[in-house]
């Protein structure tokens, strides 16, 4: 993942395992910190937007979570130009 330190790219890393087991609250936990470890980390807030949508255990989105991933995926877009061409 594309990010300005190891710290961001650690904790993208953890939230990444986190949402594949199901996990999606810590994994948003852990985007959080790496947004927080670099602001610009377009994939971090990618990983918040996509662990607040729907999934087998909650298929439903509220509406806060919607406008909050719709936020996120701005962000993510935002920040782009600095993610590879598979990241993208």
């Amino acid at each position: 993942v594309t990010a300005a330190n190891a710290e961001a790219k650690d904790w993208f890393n953890q939230g990444l395992m986190l949402l594949y087991a199901f996990n999606h609250d810590e994994a948003i936990h852990s985007f959080r910190a790496a947004v927080a470890a670099d602001p610009e980390c377009a994939m971090a807030h990618w990983g918040i937007a996509l662990a607040l949508g729907p999934h087998i255990n909650f298929p439903m989105m509220t509406p806060e979570k919607s406008a909050t991933a719709w936020s996120e995926l701005q962000l993510a877009k935002q920040f782009s130009s600095r993610c590879t061409d598979v990241e993208k």
